[in-house]
């Protein structure tokens, strides 16, 4: 074929794909251990290279590939190859005397079914074969033309080697490296290590290091056996007895002494506070707002086995102008937590386990876009400060929220991923009382009713895979934003496919998870608690390919009364709307619900009564809700009660709702309900104030499931900041918020495309297998509490402390590896993703708006 016939075939389908908005994080390619390039070499062949992240044998099978192209009506739904044809080649070039790992590049040969169709862009999804993936790096590309030249530095493009040199001090600096790298030949040998400047006497000749150290974690996984092997990154720190200055710049060759990489060894710094990011300084990479009194950004370093990084006398510091640079604020940092002292939160924990400096940013009020510098050691990412900082937050959650729907296809203008409609006319009713997963999984199809499919589509995928979908909490989130803070949220603040209804975007997304629910109600009242199937997906099945069956439960009086209360508050949002027609609706079917649960022992379950009643009280007035949440409340028989109690109930969004309420209260409940907000909110502060970086969070919930890198408690301190009406309450919240967007131990955003310095491998199966990846706003859990060392068992959790090096215990917040496989720590839910959301809705500025009377 002709090269521009080529050219015109393979030419990229551009029209309508516009992504959501979304902050500046990092959009590049993740990690190069798997698939890196895919070449169009004509109409029905495509070359693909993988690095060394890559099982042959399931690489040999056609059906592990699938290409797909949404304006292609042949590709649509997606195709699998004809065949599949695998060679090998050396991914690295060893120096002499290389005793490391040595890594291999792998092409693969695609015979496709059908021609590709000019002026379209298709896609290659490399999924696996039988549930097991072909690689545990990255797994899809779009198919491009290229020549040779462009083919062989794609194919290149490992990052086995030297990947960036930092500055963290005057005397300190870290290089990242990729898994190549001899640390038998590091480990306790400074002199490996020689850094030059052709302009800093100091180091012309060549300086040899004094004391070297690393820290060690997952990069990516190698996905043939079990339990998976792993690819490591290696953070090597190395301290020289002279400091490096401003404005000069230095060299350093990994191999020069003694060979450590197979891949690049050569790095280059100049110290520049202008231009050179050192990563020991944390600030909130979205921006401050200018109306909070408590604002910070930290300074502090862990440096594994050399332990935390010592700044002597707390630094100085500037902050400029990002344009200018002019300096805006000068001080001092002040030492806020040091290394070792186990004082953080009620566990007593050292969290991140370094000498943590404070900056007061609290005299910096001009909106503007600025940085933090610290002369002679760099500066931080750029930052705003703005009334509207939360604005894009808020539009990346919701994007990512978006995404975890359930039945529809996502195209654009509302996405930039492509995934035609899953889970449509393929829900079983079941008799089966829901209970737990693993009883679930087992029992449902023995207790199916009706083998008649249904379509009842809606609701949001869980977590990272697509099952189940049932979160009604999707809604209740959403409604809870938008009554809380009204004045914030509008038609067309989002992508969303329903933008221009007239209806604020947030409410539309709550709403399509309520409407599943509508769907699972029966003609008698009664609504079914959720949806199932009978088994976890894969890794390597597509939603809109799920083999697994899909049911719903039987009606039971809990799932009900939650329905009724959403519906309830649907009703009061939408007729406020002037959807009275739409309001109507709701309101019948939130009573029918009602009705049914009380006639199905709704009296047994208080909490989901107390919710209900409280909702329907605030759409309807009617005494007989008022009534049945005062009798079922339990601030009722107990003063002093907690809002919840782990495991025994959880009231605290009833009690919220009825002491919101502008009808009618006992003004002596509503009096119980603030102030046990008030206690709560006096308790976290005040173990908040303990951490080095400062965050409001439940002190009693281990770090790990989301609350290690996200805002998600925040949820009870919009609640409290409401009924309150506490301003300190608003400045912990932002304080909070600033901690999940930078200012935490890692220096991390755990949100994709979220901040400068965020993930880019959380395990979410759409994301991996999008072309245009990673979908913003995907969240992973954060760091996972264990142990270095630990030894890889069949149970996942064990591979996260089995890739970190140093051996032995970790800071906690300091375990994250971004490897996308590992559930305890690289998939999030879309719960969170919710509470995430909530928090950053708050801090939005509002506009003046008529509040609800009821």
């Amino acid at each position: 074929m002709r090269p521009a016939l080529v050219l015109l075939l393979l030419a990229p389908w551009t029209a309508g794909l516009g992504a959501p908005a979304v902050a500046d994080g990092p959009v590049g390619p993740p990690n190069r251990y798997g698939l890196r390039c895919a070449r169009g070499l004509d109409a029905r062949t495509v070359r693909l290279t993988f690095g060394p992240s890559f099982v042959k044998r399931v690489a040999e099978r056609p059906e592990t590939y699938r290409i797909v192209c949404r304006a292609d009506p042949a590709y649509r739904v997606g195709l699998r190859a004809l065949a599949a044809r695998c060679s090998a080649a050396p991914d690295d070039a060893p120096p002499a005397g290389w005793r490391g790992r040595r890594y291999g590049r792998n092409a693969v040969l695609l015979t496709l079914p059908r021609p590709m169709r000019p002026g379209l862009r298709y896609a290659v999804q490399t999924l696996g074969s039988g549930g097991q993936p072909v690689t545990g790096g990255r797994a899809a590309a779009w198919i491009a033309p290229m020549s040779d030249a462009e083919e062989r530095r794609a194919a290149a493009d490992g990052g086995l080697g030297v990947r960036a040199m930092e500055i963290l001090a005057p005397t300190v600096v870290r290089l990242t490296v990729g898994d190549s790298f001899d640390a038998a030949r590091f480990d306790g040998h400074p002199e490996s290590i020689v850094l030059r400047s052709g302009d800093d006497a100091a180091f012309r000749g060549g300086r040899a290091a004094v004391r070297v150290g690393r820290a060690s974690r997952g990069d990516c996984f190698q996905t043939d056996g079990w339990p998976y092997g792993h690819f490591l990154v290696h953070e090597v720190f190395a301290e020289f007895d002279k400091p490096l200055r401003e404005g000069r710049a230095y060299t350093l060759d990994l191999n020069a002494r003694t060979p450590l990489t197979s891949g690049s060894p050569r790095a280059s710094l100049r110290v520049d506070s202008r231009a050179t990011t050192n990563p020991a300084i944390k600030v909130n990479q979205i921006g401050y707002l200018p109306d909070v009194p408590r604002r910070y950004a930290y300074l502090g370093a862990w440096m594994g086995s050399l332990g935390a990084l010592d700044y002597g006398s707390p630094p100085r510091f500037e902050v400029r102008d990002a344009v200018s640079h002019a300096v805006l604020l000068r001080g001092t940092a002040r030492l806020r937590h040091r290394a070792g002292e186990r004082a953080e939160g009620p566990y007593h924990e050292d969290l991140s386990g370094e000498n943590v400096c404070e900056m007061d940013l609290a005299g910096l009020n001009r909106p503007g876009r600025y940085y933090l510098a610290l002369p002679g050691m760099g500066r931080s990412y750029n930052f705003r400060v703005a009334s509207d900082v939360y604005a894009g937050p808020f539009r990346v959650m919701m994007a990512g929220v978006l995404h975890q729907r359930c039945g529809i296809e996502m195209r654009p203008p509302y996405s930039a991923h492509y995934r035609p409609a899953c889970h449509r006319s393929r829900t079983e009713l079941t008799d089966l009382p829901r209970g737990s997963e693993a009883d679930a999984f087992r029992e449902l199809p023995r207790h199916v009713i009706d083998p008649t499919k249904r379509d009842r589509f809606g609701g949001h995928h869980d977590a990272g895979d697509y099952n189940p979908r049932s979160h009604l909490d999707v809604a209740e989130l959403a409604f809870l934003a938008y009554e809380t803070n009204p004045g914030a949220f509008f038609d067309g603040q989002l992508r969303v496919p329903e933008a221009g209804n007239g209806i604020p975007d947030v409410l539309d997304e709550g709403r399509w998870a309520l409407d599943l629910w509508v769907r699972l109600q029966e003609a008698d009242g009664g609504v079914r608690n959720g949806t199932e199937s009978d088994g976890d997906p894969d890794m390597t099945t597509l939603a809109e390919e799920d083999t697994r069956r899909d049911f719903a439960f039987a009606s039971d009086a809990v799932g009900s009364l939650r329905f009724a209360a959403s519906a309830a508050q649907a009703a009061l949002l939408w007729g406020g709307l002037g959807r009275e027609a739409d309001a109507r609706s709701l309101l019948a079917r939130a009573v029918r619900a009602w009705n049914w649960a009380a006639a199905h022992g709704a009296d047994r379950q208080p909490d989901a009564l107390a919710l209900a009643a409280a909702q329907l009280y605030r759409l309807t007035g009617k005494p007989v809700y008022r009534d049945a949440f005062e009798r079922h409340s339990v601030f009722a028989s107990r003063p002093d009660a907690e809002l919840d109690v782990w495991q025994q109930y959880d009231q605290r969004d009833a009690s919220f709702w009825y002491a919101f309420c502008r009808r009618p209260v006992d003004p002596e409940l509503k009096r119980r309900i603030l102030a046990a907000f008030r206690r709560r909110m006096d308790d976290w502060e005040r173990w908040g104030q303990t951490e080095a970086y400062r965050r409001l969070r439940n002190p009693w919930a281990p770090n790990t499931w989301g609350t290690g890198g996200h805002p998600i408690w925040l949820v009870d301190a919009v609640e409290a900041g409401v009924l309150l009406r506490d301003p300190a309450i608003r400045s912990w919240m932002a304080l909070t918020c600033d901690w999940a967007l930078g200012c935490n131990p890692m220096g991390t955003v755990f949100t994709t495309r979220l901040g400068q310095r965020s993930i880019r491998e959380p395990l979410h199966i759409f994301s991996r297998y999008s072309p245009a990846g990673p979908i913003p706003g995907i969240q992973s859990e954060g760091p996972s509490p264990r142990t270095g060392g630990e030894r890889a068992t069949s149970s996942m959790s064990t591979w996260i402390g089995a890739m970190l090096y140093p051996a032995g215990a970790w800071p906690p917040l300091q375990t994250y590896s971004d490897v996308g496989l590992v559930p305890e720590m690289n998939e999030g839910i879309v719960s969170n993703q919710m509470k995430s959301a909530v928090a950053y809705a708050a801090l939005l500025p509002g506009r003046p708006t008529a509040r609800s009377a009821r």
